[in-house]
């Protein structure tokens, strides 16, 4: 008797065990729990994430028709830029919540590694059945990109060729890819051909407008790049003057972007129920 319940003791433990192994694995970020909706937490010192970002999203997701929403979030800053001008908005109820969506908040500056929180508040209407509604947050901002290159190009007779001694660029929603690098001996330069990649295209995040370009050492064929919100890349081509005699030399760029950008996060769900 004593070995069956050490053996029962012993099973009960491992499926007790693989249970909370399953429901962990199981957990989402941003998954529902009851009461409450929510993303991962991230509290101060956050970085590592494109630019800004919300998490912490909580709300009651079941109420009582006629009763108020209450709604507070977490918006950081985890790139590697100070984001300006931010903008939260509460948006996709239905016109009959009071106040009605979009409703705005205005965060202002958000520092690099920083973080604000953000509270809503909205009526549900009565409509004498159970609803189930549907929103998002959206957030907008003015942010930053950079590029820096540096090169070696080397004149053989009548050949020139270029390759890339060391190259940065920024961890940002708006990103340079250097694509190719050719000698054009028309203008006695060297081409850089740039894709400028949306990364974010995947979260509904787009440019606001278009992105201005400036520049060190080089001109590009624009200054300003629009983005559609179909378009997840552009092509962007930049042209450095090279010496009329030269062996070896050793061009430094320096590429700066500026935009203001936008972005939606998952759909949330609120339930408004009729009392019986």
């Amino acid at each position: 008797m004593m070995g069956f319940d050490k053996n029962f003791g012993i099973l009960l433990f491992v499926a007790v065990m693989f249970l909370g192994l399953f429901t962990l694995g199981c957990t989402l970020p941003g998954s529902p729990t009851e009461g409450e909706q929510k993303q991962d937490t991230k509290k101060g010192g956050v970085t590592g994430s494109l630019g800004i970002f919300i998490s912490d999203v909580r709300f009651d997701s079941r109420i009582e028709e006629g009763s108020s929403i209450d709604l507070s979030l977490e918006v950081s800053n985890g790139g590697e830029f100070d984001a300006k001008n931010v903008k939260i908005y509460l948006d996709g109820l239905s016109n009959r919540w009071n106040p009605p969506t979009p409703i705005e908040r205005n965060v202002g500056n958000i520092n690099r590694g920083d973080y604000s929180t953000v509270e809503f508040s909205t009526t549900s209407p009565v409509v004498g059945i159970n609803v189930s509604y549907s929103f998002k947050i959206r957030v907008e901002y003015d942010y930053e990109a950079t590029y820096f290159g540096v090169f070696e190009v080397k004149r053989d007779g009548t050949k020139v060729n270029s390759t890339i001694k060391n190259q940065m660029k920024s961890n940002t929603p708006i990103v340079f890819n250097l694509l190719d690098q050719k000698y054009e001996s028309a203008t006695n330069s060297l081409r850089l051909k740039f894709d400028v990649v949306n990364r974010e295209k995947a979260r509904n995040g787009n440019v606001i407008g278009s992105i201005s370009i400036r520049t060190e050492d080089m001109t590009c064929d624009t200054t300003s790049i629009t983005f559609r919100e179909t378009d997840s890349s552009k092509t962007l081509n930049c042209y450095v003057n090279l010496p009329s005699n030269f062996d070896s030399f050793y061009p430094q760029v320096k590429l700066k972007a500026s935009y203001r950008y936008t972005y939606s996060t998952q759909e949330y769900k609120v339930n408004v129920y009729t009392p019986k």
